[in-house]
């Protein structure tokens, strides 16, 4: 639409003193904008103001005149949702169906934390996966096989897809009431982080099977998560007692005797559990920290080489070094790691650790140094009852300091092994 604009002088007005003419703005829908004066003739700058004026007026009139028109990218930022008819039924309700002791463990059980599984990932891999594909065949042509129903826990269990894999455990339990079933799904919930649920279906398996290998284990696993050691210990040698040719059940009870300061305990486990699976790197590495601890740095290194690469092997030899208060030696240790594999910034973490903590000690013993010569140049001072007797000079700032640095944590914690 191109707008015509024919502007007219009305009859003269004065403001403030000065003659104006009056403008009117006429729109036509053709033809060219023309300036036509009816009375008198207009000087060239007051021609060329309305001239400016009139080509404003011509912009303001072509952007009043858009119409605003929806085309069919105007919806390009609308999301595309995948939404899906076939939703998921909730999964069956076992407790009705169970004795009353099954029945309040999986009750107890539903208290804890239900982190859910993304639906879209579990679509894609129920498509991709073929052993997933060929369990929930049979599980559609076979419902009441309880055995498929728990393959398929397991499956999505190994997957962390972990309300999956508790919907089938149910439903096997529902079917049928054996204790792999229970300890398997005391195992979910000890990965799950529901501990005493975890542990009261442990307890349910033993019940029906107390010589289960598998249940005694995961229970000591449990109570060592609880930070009960002696009640995880007494479970490991049970079922070290039922099969002593266990690797992995070695190798819990060395990281729980770590856990608990007995280094000379942990070691003939770590020996065995790395005798019966040398390739168990866990094991190892839980080794290797016993003898560290009790100060045999040899044989510690050699085992961390086997549980990994040289450098990872010399940071946890730092680290080990660091608890025992050899500041100086660890901090040789942690620049040996980082040269190693370049770019190793736990290494590099752990040096400055080491680092600040050797410039706190040099401070408190400068302070020590100090207080003593304070203390020393009283008793050469004379009074009126001679020298001033001081007890126990230093000793109660040397005890604090040490004890301050002897407490350090641990970088990182023995590991366990914990069978799935």
């Amino acid at each position: 639409m191109t707008a015509s604009l024919r502007f007219t002088r009305g009859p003269q007005r004065s403001v403030g003193g000065v003659a104006s003419h009056q403008v009117r703005l006429d729109s036509r829908s053709a033809g060219s904008a023309t300036l036509r004066a009816q009375s008198g003739t207009l000087s060239r700058p007051a021609r060329s103001v309305l001239i400016l004026a009139a080509l404003c007026s011509i912009a303001l009139a072509d952007g009043a005149c858009v119409r605003t028109v929806r085309t069919t990218n105007d919806s390009f930022y609308v999301i595309n949702r995948k939404v899906s008819s076939n939703k998921r039924s909730a999964a069956p309700d076992p407790t009705a169906q169970l004795s009353n002791s099954a029945g309040t463990a999986l009750t107890q059980a539903r208290g804890g934390p239900h982190p859910k599984s993304s639906l879209s990932n579990v679509g894609i891999l129920e498509d991709e996966n073929s052993a997933i594909s060929s369990l929930l065949g049979k599980v559609q042509t076979d419902p009441a096989n309880a055995s498929v129903h728990f393959q398929l826990g397991r499956v999505y269990h190994d997957y962390r897809l972990y309300d999956e894999a508790l919907r089938y455990y149910q439903n096997a339990l529902q079917l049928e009431q054996k204790p792999a079933y229970y300890e398997q799904t005391g195992r979910l919930w000890r990965d799950w982080g529901s501990l005493q649920q975890a542990a009261d279906l442990a307890k349910k398996a033993l019940e029906l099977d107390p010589s289960f290998v598998e249940a005694w284990n995961t229970l000591g696993t449990v109570f060592d998560r609880q930070g009960t050691r002696d009640r995880a210990q007494e479970a490991y040698l049970r079922a070290l007692s039922l099969n002593s040719d266990l690797d992995y059940v070695h190798n819990n009870l060395c990281f729980s005797y770590l856990q608990s300061g007995k280094f000379e305990q942990a070691i003939p486990h770590g020996e065995r559990a790395t005798y019966l699976n040398p390739a168990m790197v866990i094991a190892h590495n839980n080794l290797g920290l016993a003898y560290g601890m009790l100060g045999n740095l040899d044989r510690s290194l050699e085992e961390f080489k086997r549980s990994g690469d040289e450098a990872a092997a010399r940071n946890n030899l730092g680290l080990i070094l660091l608890k025992r208060g050899q500041i100086i030696e660890s901090m040789e240790q942690f620049k040996l790691a980082a040269r190693m594999r370049p770019y190793y910034k736990e290494a590099a973490a752990n040096y400055r650790q080491a680092r600040d903590l050797n410039s706190q000690r040099a401070r408190e013993a400068k302070a020590r140094l100090k207080s003593f010569d304070q203390e020393t140049a009283m008793e050469a001072a004379p009074s009126a009852f001679g020298l001033v007797a001081i007890e126990n000079v230093g000793f109660r700032h040397l005890g604090g300091a040490w004890e301050l640095l002897s407490s350090q944590p641990v970088g990182i914690p023995p590991t366990s092994g914990s069978r799935h």
